[in-house]
């Protein structure tokens, strides 16, 4: 079939969680013979005056308006006729805005996160008084917003059963959801025996530091847990890997040189490596972590939150090792640096679980299927 991918941003170089899904789900979709169309939203990188009028004036969350122009609608519209497209796939709800210019075209919406979930969760997450009023009034706005474009997709995708039962507390209802887990690449995401052996007394977080929800996790981790960690072993090193780190995130780099603030790299496996453990400290967000995905497929023992974790079919103990204190956290930490025993289990198991059940593959399949049971083959 002829599919056109609506996406807010192209998914090249995949550098971000939102972009590496967006790339493979393509990437899946063209492995199954489909023909693929990707129309990238074109306009200004920050939310302009006019868009924050038009926000306010219509009651759409401000990240919503910062995707909306008359000629991104006709260039979807103009798609459609001119490539004969047969289904419609919108890459987060930012994009699923224009799902009223398809009439008659089977819609998907892939929801990456319940963006009205993280809005919550930063409101609960603030002491500062106007941020929880500005995030609680887009809470609202996102809600109203997903319920509305979501019930009108064929489908809409969830990257967890947690995800999709957070969607049917908007009141939307189950009957169009399918859940499509996000994925990894098994053979790029692998260590090797001497590999292995370079690994050092350390630490690592990734991810884009650009997204609130990570440089949250960093500031909490450096300020309550890793003081902690330190006071026990206080030469353990900490990297964070990950494009733009805003300038408190820098600062505690250039305070402890024990913190390793790299920016943008083009390889996370170099760093993940060197690390005897990798730690997922979230206290904010939706969706499921793919970066918790891609430390399991190199085989390293995770300690993350259990917001960190949700959405991932892991068994605490077992795949990963879960902790929602600062002290639970360290304590976790601290004894899997003595216990290689037990960092070499959890190694094994995370591994088959994404073989298992998060190959990039085995994902494409799920979201083939999905295809073919909206558009009725020829």
């Amino acid at each position: 079939m002829n599919i056109l991918f609506v996406v807010p941003r192209l998914p090249e170089p995949p550098d971000t969680g939102g972009k590496i899904r967006t790339y493979n789900l393509i990437k899946q979709a063209r492995a199954h013979g489909h023909e693929v169309t990707v129309l990238p939203f074109s306009g200004p990188d920050r939310i302009s005056a006019m868009a924050v009028f038009f926000a306010i004036r219509r009651g759409l969350p401000l990240s919503v308006a910062k995707y909306r122009s008359s000629e991104m609608a006709e260039a979807i519209n103009r798609a459609i006729r001119e490539k004969k497209i047969d289904l419609v796939h919108f890459d987060h709800v930012h994009m699923g805005q224009y799902i009223d210019v398809c009439p008659g075209i089977p819609c998907i919406i892939d929801e990456h996160n319940v963006e009205c979930l993280i809005l919550k969760r930063l409101a609960q997450n603030t002491r500062n008084l106007l941020k929880m009023f500005v995030f609680l009034r887009e809470q609202r706005r996102m809600a109203a917003l997903e319920a509305r474009v979501c019930s009108k997709a064929f489908r809409v995708l969830f990257v967890s059963e947690e995800d999709r039962q957070n969607y049917g507390e908007l009141g939307a209802g189950f009957n169009n959801t399918v859940v499509v887990p996000n994925g990894v690449d098994t053979e790029y995401f692998q260590s090797t025996e001497d590999r292995v052996q370079r690994t050092e007394e350390a630490l690592v977080f990734t991810g884009s530091m650009d997204w609130l929800p990570n440089s949250d996790s960093v500031e909490y981790f450096c300020k309550e847990i890793l003081p902690l960690v330190w006071k026990q072993s206080p030469q353990v090193k900490f990297y964070v890997v990950g494009k733009n780190p805003p300038q408190n995130i820098k600062k505690f780099g250039e305070n402890d040189m024990r913190i390793i603030v790299t920016g943008g790299v083009a390889d996370v496996r170099p760093y993940v490596e060197k690390a005897k453990i990798f730690v997922v400290p979230l206290r904010i967000g939706g969706g499921t972590r793919l970066k918790i995905l891609e430390a399991m497929s190199m085989g390293k023992a995770v300690v993350s939150t259990t917001i960190g974790a949700e959405g991932i079919r892991c068994i605490d103990g077992r795949d990963i090792v879960l902790a929602d204190t600062p002290q639970a956290f360290a304590d976790e930490v601290l004894g899997l640096l003595r216990d290689e025993v037990k960092r070499a289990a959890l190694s094994d198991a995370g591994r088959h679980l994404v073989l298992d059940a998060y190959d990039w593959k085995i994902v494409g399949q799920k979201l083939n299927k999905t295809y073919e049971e909206i558009v009725p083959k020829r």
